[in-house]
């Protein structure tokens, strides 16, 4: 069949994936429930705006910020012409945070779609095969950690999107036969290296997948990619590359430190977390490592097979190796992307290589012994594989959908009655700490990782003082440090000062607390004084 016939039943995963994600965002909002990153990106996006240097750079993250910094401009200018907004984009930014990471979440979720469909279509000319363009597509993101970051604006929404569009880029490479004539094009080098150096501009995490250019062979194009990922890497971190050398200095003490964050023991890895840390991922991901080690299982036997037979001939061993090229590069990045997140544990972590999943089987099934099977049959291969595909794509789903909003309903619950407490008061001063889900406490934060920003924007934070658990000191409208004394003063008007948090007591020690409520994810306090530091 004519693959231009059936090219819109590709349309099918991508249109399936914005209507899931279309409930997801329903239910992770609001978001000041789960405000890091996402508050810190909207804030370090209108800096940019500002003409500012991001000062939020640990990821870089950079090209989310620039796509954040877009998205602020064309909704508040469209808001503005139709007469819905009357205020400057700075404030329009402070008091209506939510509304602009809803239509983020909602580009993201977009882009991804987009992202689904070209995957699918390059597998589609690549391999002529629906049905394994179908498992590709709903494979690549059959897990749960992928829908619940798809759409939430931080870095692995666009890590999510580079994977899909390296491998549509390299479908060629990936399935290479060494029977036919086959040369990496430089527009695919060069396509590799850009997509390849944005991914790395989004998070670190995706370097592993710099390995899937070596699939390009040709020494002069696998050069040509890497030098092209570099120079694209720095103008997609253009915004920040005055804050290159703290960026590398967050870096370095990263790598040098088995800790959280560049903290912890001067190792690059605790020996005593691997096991538990691999066990851990083992059974978020089994079925990728079971793809790992079926690819794995392959190179031994290609290895075995060139090495064992001293009878094989110039070509056929070239043959071989050019099949087993495959097989290695894969089964590199999984060890790759798993050592990485066994130094710093996430499942967010693994998501630039979960893409291989999906992938490998596929390359697996290909290069199967090809036996004279009947087209029908073939067919009714493919039809399967699409089928698993998406039961794995609605399982995936439906997993993280329950937990999300299991997760939702406690947080609703404990800030209901929470809010009804605070309303008993009679215009209460109120204190946030980080982890704390008010409005109030979402917006100090992102401030905070944005110091440049106007003061105005902070302007809504009225009696409000954020409570820095790490300095004992209070930060004021996202800005600077100051003492707790100005509790004291709030106190001596006689106003009531409450304080709502998710840390433990040992964190409050400086106030003397009377509990009001106490739920599993939040927790009210009235403020009697100050306790001696």
């Amino acid at each position: 069949m004519n693959n231009a016939l059936i090219k819109p039943i590709l349309l099918v995963v991508p249109i399936t994936i914005f209507v899931i994600e279309y409930f997801f965002i329903q239910k992770i909002y609001p978001l000041y429930y789960d405000s890091d990153p996402a508050y810190q990106y909207l804030l370090n996006g209108l800096l940019i705006l500002q003409g500012n240097t991001p000062y939020h750079i640990d990821h870089p993250g950079t090209p989310v910020q620039t796509l954040i910094a877009g998205v602020i401009y064309i909704s508040w200018w469209f808001a503005k012409s139709f007469g819905l907004l009357g205020i400057n984009l700075d404030i329009s930014v402070g008091m209506y945070p939510e509304v602009y990471l809803r239509i983020v979440s909602y580009i993201l979720v977009s882009l991804n779609c987009i992202a689904s469909y070209i995957l699918g279509t390059q597998l589609l000319k690549t391999t002529s095969r629906i049905g394994i363009s179908l498992f590709v597509q709903a494979g690549s993101i059959a897990f749960a950690v992928t829908f619940t970051r798809m759409s939430y604006p931080e870095p692995e929404a666009l890590l999510i999107l580079a994977s899909m569009l390296l491998i549509a880029s390299l479908t060629p490479a990936i399935f290479f036969n060494r029977s036919e004539t086959h040369a990496a094009s430089i527009n695919r080098s060069i396509l590799a290296g850009v997509i390849c150096g944005f991914g790395i501009a989004v998070k670190l995490t995706f370097i592993p997948m710099l390995g899937m250019l070596f699939l390009l062979r040709s020494t002069k194009s696998i050069l040509i990619s890497f030098l092209t990922a570099a120079l694209a890497w720095l103008v997609f971190i253009s915004p920040m590359i005055k804050e290159l050398p703290r960026f590398f200095n967050w870096i370095g003490g990263i790598a040098r430190h088995s800790g959280h964050y560049g903290s912890g023991k001067a190792e690059f890895i605790d020996p005593s977390q691997i096991i538990p840390r691999l066990k851990g991922l083992t059974q978020i991901f089994e079925l990728w490592f079971f793809v790992a080690f079926l690819l794995s299982c392959v190179v031994i036997y290609l290895t075995v097979a060139v090495f064992s037979r001293s009878d094989l001939k110039g070509s056929r061993i070239a043959s071989l190796w050019g099949l087993a090229c495959t097989p290695i590069i894969l089964c590199t990045i999984c060890v790759g992307q798993t050592i990485l997140v066994l130094k710093h544990p996430g499942a967010r972590y693994m998501l630039p290589a979960l893409i291989i999943q999906s992938i490998g089987l596929i390359w697996i099934v290909l290069n199967l012994p090809n036996p004279d099977i009947k087209r029908e049959y073939r067919r009714f291969g493919s039809g399967i594989l699409a089928l698993m595909g998406f039961a794995l794509m609605l399982n995936a789903a439906n997993g993280a959908y329950q937990q999300l909003s299991a997760e939702r309903a406690l947080f609703s619950k404990d800030m209901n009655s929470i809010e009804s407490y605070i309303a008993k008061f009679d215009k209460p001063v109120l204190i946030g700490t980080y982890g704390c889900r008010l409005p109030q406490c979402a917006l100090s934060f992102g401030l905070g990782y944005a110091p440049a920003t106007n003061p105005k924007v902070g302007d809504v934070l009225t009696d409000f003082y954020d409570f820095n658990i790490w300095a004992k000191k209070l930060v004021i409208k996202g800005r600077g440090f100051f003492e707790l004394s100005l509790i004291a003063q709030e106190l001596q008007k006689n106003r009531s000062v409450l304080l709502v948090t998710n840390q433990p007591t040992e964190q409050l020690k400086s106030f003397n607390l009377k509990l009001l409520y106490s739920g599993p994810a939040q927790s009210l306090y009235l403020v009697l004084g100050l306790n001696p530091p």
